[in-house]
């Protein structure tokens, strides 16, 4: 839950690590891992479109993780639904 609620924002990410005691890049890099594994063990199950699944693992290779969710709270906020 810690984790998640890191992601909020970049400030909430380097709080988390220095609670953690651990280097941001490090956290950073460890979530980037954990983000492109799971887009590639989704793609190998087939819950993936061919087509969305190198997008989506080039998108967790090279957003910050905060950044990601951040978008997406902001695009949920103008999409209809």
């Amino acid at each position: 839950e810690d984790l998640v609620l890191a992601l909020r924002g970049e400030d909430a990410l380097d709080a988390f690590a220095r609670k953690q005691g651990i280097d941001r890049e490090e956290l950073e890099a460890a979530i980037t891992a954990g983000l492109v594994r799971a887009v590639d063990q989704a793609d190998e199950a087939g819950d993936l479109p061919s087509f969305v699944a190198p997008l989506v693992r080039r998108a967790a290779e090279s957003i910050p993780p905060w950044l990601v969710l951040e978008t997406l709270e902001r695009l949920g906020s103008v999409l209809p639904g």
